[in-house]
């Protein structure tokens, strides 16, 4: 009977704690297709994940002894780690996007491809 307890227990605690981290992921997720970087996120990312693992083990503890409370906590760990890892690509993405252009409005491009050689307008040059 205790079992089935614990297992309740755990299923709903990892069940909440999804739901919080989603929204925190959520409004994340909001900037970044807006196209604003987060400052820190590889910080802000661990922090949330130890946040969500702390209060896991906060609520779900009294059932420590039950295999059931590890196996919910490494579902939840990994979970919440896919979920940011997505994140972390649009992030890196959104970075390199920013470098680039950056970098080409510092870095004049001279390719004898992007400029027009030809002084007659109006006609074809030849490269």
């Amino acid at each position: 009977m205790r079992g089935w307890m614990a297992t309740y227990r755990c299923g709903e605690i990892h069940d909440l704690v999804i739901k919080d981290t989603g929204a925190l992921v959520d409004s994340w997720r909001r900037l970044i297709d807006r196209d604003i970087v987060i400052e820190r996120f590889g910080a802000k990312s661990a922090e949330a994940v130890e946040a969500a693992m702390e209060r896991y083990r906060a609520d779900a503890g009294a059932n420590k002894g039950y295999p059931i409370f590890h196996e919910k906590a490494a579902s939840l760990q990994k979970r919440i780690a896919a979920t940011l890892a997505s994140l972390q690509k649009a992030q890196i993405e959104l970075l390199h996007s920013e470098c680039l252009k950056e970098f080409r409005q510092q870095v004049p491009l001279t390719h004898p491809h992007t400029v027009n050689p030809n002084p007659n307008p109006g006609t074809v040059a030849h490269c």
